[in-house]
């Protein structure tokens, strides 16, 4: 069958990273892109043989010559350019966090749903081989009952104001760039929490610049920790009454490890694809040649429960 032809609305890192994915894709391709200045898109499609350059955003969503868009934009353009889609009845793929405003979040999902046309969230956590190894590991009962989890995604950034994360009218902070990663894989495992308690540490801008949340279940806890001003190890670990699970940089996992209670390494599993990225292109390229309206992967409501709760969290102090 053909590939599946997408055009990327921002032509920033991100966009850059997901057109090396489509590169290396068995189901899809990269058509067009198109940004907030003609240069730069300009600059881009030379960079990425068979994308052409379009000279603004609606002309791209528009084109007959690709099959579904993937907004790379900055967050708080995510609603607005993905509702533009879904009028012209594309399929989206939208980089994560999908809205920063849970009412904007819920006007997007009832659109999708009006619209009958695929909306998905850019959360590739959960399209991961090893991640999903890990969901088996659980549900079968290999480490028992999950008491604990532990998941931290941190790095540090020079402050600067007018950068997407130092910027709060960018949507800026830990939580949204990276604590979603911590937060989303929790409670992918284990389910949506009974309560959260959470500590903000607010940087010079006003953003948050670490956060800790702690995620309350019956009988096990979630720590969960973002932070774009310091470094932490990027190994999540889940442990139960009869034994753990290490997975290596959870976020992006290729490998995960599982341990008996005694610390004997019983089982690893390893993915040889190095680009993650190939795996969420790949689920959500299958669902649009399905012709699904929602991921069995990354649902509209757990998109939607995540930005309830990331908003809850950042309302501590």
């Amino acid at each position: 069958m053909e590939k599946v032809r997408f055009g990327i609305l921002g032509c920033g890192r991100i966009a850059r990273r997901m057109a090396g994915a489509l590169a290396r894709s068995r189901y899809a391709e990269l058509a067009g892109c198109a940004a907030r200045q003609v240069r730069a898109a300009e600059d881009f499609a030379r960079e990425f043989p068979g994308c052409r350059a379009y000279a603004g955003y609606q002309e791209l969503i528009e084109s007959p010559d690709v099959d579904a868009l993937y907004v790379a934009t900055v967050h708080t353009r995510h609603g607005e350019l993905a509702g533009r889609a879904l009028e012209a009845g594309r399929p989206v793929l939208v980089e994560k966090p999908m809205v920063v405003d849970p009412e904007e979040g819920e006007a997007l999902v009832r659109l999708a749903q009006e619209k009958g046309v695929l909306l998905m969230e850019g959360f590739w956590t959960a399209t991961l081989p090893a991640v999903r190894r890990v969901e088996d590991w659980i549900r079968e009962g290999r480490i028992g009952e999950p008491r604990l989890l532990r998941a931290a995604f941190c790095f540090a950034s020079p402050v600067d104001p007018e950068s997407r994360l130092w910027n709060p009218k960018l949507g800026g902070g830990a939580l949204w760039d990276v604590g979603i990663y911590p937060v989303r894989y929790a409670m992918g495992l284990l389910g949506d929490p009974l309560q959260v308690t959470a500590r903000v540490c607010r940087g010079s801008t006003g953003v948050d610049a670490s956060v800790e949340a702690v995620l309350e279940y019956p009988g096990a806890l979630a720590s969960c920790m973002a932070s774009i001003c310091g470094y932490m190890d990027p190994d999540a670990v889940i442990s139960g009454d009869e034994g753990w699970i290490r997975q290596t940089r959870f976020w992006g996992s290729r490998r995960a490890e599982l341990y008996d209670s005694g610390g004997k390494l019983l089982e690893v599993f390893e993915d040889p694809q190095e680009e993650g990225f190939v795996h969420e292109v790949d689920h959500f390229a299958r669902l649009v040649r399905e012709g699904k309206t929602e991921s069995d992967r990354v649902s509209l409501r757990d998109t939607l429960a995540f930005v309830s709760l990331a908003g809850k969290i950042l309302e501590e102090r």
